[in-house]
């Protein structure tokens, strides 16, 4: 019923994508450079929350550039997350297509995926969960301790969402080769409508499904951008699609039926981050052959693809290194300034390049952890494998990804303290892994395959 590979049922697709050229082993380095400076953004703007300082001998702690007006404007050009979830929706397209191609199965797809976004995060919940743990027996104060709980866990979500979004890779395509429009437009109406329910009921909890809808849907642009969208646009109409995004952004906005701050649309995520997502595509598709050809640099190339490759660990770690330079200046007694004073401003510059010059070399070392934790043996006597392949190996898959996400989720929403909540996390994401270790080559009956 389906066809057997990605080639031939790219013939299936109507007329219309037949300007779209096929997938291609040349790479697009200019995604490279977008996902890495999307991640250089998100370490700069958690660096610039961090507010310790002294008042009045008491130590206080909180967002340092929280309800600031100027930040609202920035955060329109610091939201980086739609277009990481675009360029992001790409890559994962054009993998799927490649093993797709090469006869390989959902599985071993959403495997290699959990490999790559579970192991480091079982290291860094098992090391900060203990780290903490410690802490608070030494006498850390209460506060504090909240804090950096609260902000370590806080980046957990993304990866949280991103197994979920990856795992139905597959699926989107499928859905997206068979009806290209109707899936977006699907998809559109979703968020919307749980816009509209939120804001109908007074309750934002509903608002939360948009973590499945919202992401979807941008995820899904980069499936429109790996079929070569950009390219068969003119730059007037990328200039068009750019203002037009934005006008509708700044009337929605402006009347005030959503926020004009953009880190407020993350959460919950809002048809906001749609809009914006839609202009980050448009202008990126203006610029990309300037990044391409700047990229032609072999050099810039190996920087970008060093950063590329410690992406996750340097996304996962960057809060506990920024807390523990903290922790230090606090046992110092080096100066706190109080957030955005003219003394905060000033030692901004030093603050950020001392951020810059410890977390690259600690996510270089813990890369070394989590490779060697990702092929350990003891994974294969864990009882999980066993168990779920003998008693029900077509929901192998399924039940690791949704293991994945719980344990991540129960880490982000307990916190690390009281030390069992990290326990339990990491149990549940070492139990995914051992689930989809142990399902190799067992292919999930009735999940159709992707026509593109």
């Amino acid at each position: 019923m389906y066809a057997t590979s990605e080639a031939a049922a790219g013939s299936a697709i109507d007329s219309r994508a037949r300007q779209f050229p096929p997938v291609t082993d040349t790479r697009d380095r200019a995604v490279d450079l977008v996902r890495s400076a999307s991640l250089f953004v998100v370490v700069l703007l958690h660096a610039m929350m961090v507010g310790v300082s002294v008042v009045d001998g008491d130590l206080s702690v909180g967002n340092a550039i929280a309800d600031s007006g100027w930040f609202v404007p920035v955060s329109w050009l610091i939201q980086v997350m739609p277009l990481f979830f675009i360029v992001g929706g790409f890559a994962s397209i054009t993998s799927w297509r490649r093993m797709r191609a090469r006869g390989a199965s959902w599985t071993e797809y959403v495997n290699g995926r959990l490999q790559r976004l579970t192991v480091p995060a079982v290291v860094m919940i098992s090391a900060v969960g203990l780290g903490l743990a410690i802490a608070q027996a030494a006498g850390m104060p209460a506060d504090l301790l909240a804090e950096a709980s609260l902000r370590i866990g806080q980046p957990l979500w993304f990866l949280a969402v991103y197994i979920g979004c990856s795992a139905l890779v597959p699926i989107m395509s499928a859905l997206h080769f068979r009806a290209r429009r109707l899936t977006l437009l699907g998809l559109l109406i979703g968020v919307v409508g749980v816009d509209a329910l939120r804001m109908g009921s007074g309750l934002d909890g509903f608002g939360y499904l948009n973590l499945a809808f919202v992401w979807l849907l941008i995820q899904q642009l980069g499936f429109v951008y790996a079929d070569g969208w950009l390219e068969a646009r003119s730059r007037r109409q990328l200039i068009v699609g750019l203002c037009a995004s934005l006008a509708v952004l700044v009337v929605i906005t402006g009347t005030g039926l959503y926020s004009a701050d953009m880190l407020t649309n993350l959460n919950p995520p809002t048809v906001c981050l749609v809009l914006l997502g839609v202009g980050q595509l448009c202008l990126f598709g203006l610029i990309r052959p300037a990044l391409n050809r700047w990229m032609a640099n072999t050099s810039r190339q190996r920087a970008v693809t060093l950063l590329g490759d410690h992406a996750m660990t340097v996304y996962l770690w960057h809060m506990p290194v920024i807390l523990a330079i903290v922790s230090v200046m606090i046992a110092t007694r080096m100066p706190l300034p109080e957030p955005q004073s003219a003394t905060w401003w000033v030692t901004r510059p030093l603050w950020l390049l001392t951020i810059a010059i410890v977390t690259f070399p600690v996510a270089m070392l813990l890369a070394r952890v989590e490779a060697s934790s990702g092929n350990a043996q003891w994974q294969s006597l864990l009882p999980a494998r066993r168990l779920v392949r003998g008693w029900a190996p077509s929901a192998a898959g399924p039940l690791a990804v949704v293991l994945g996400i719980a344990g991540i989720c129960t880490v982000l929403l307990a916190g690390f303290a009281p030390l069992l909540w990290t326990v339990v996390g990491a149990a549940l994401l070492l139990a995914s892994l051992n689930i989809m270790g142990g399902a190799s080559g067992i292919t999930r009956p009735g999940l159709p395959r992707p026509l593109g």
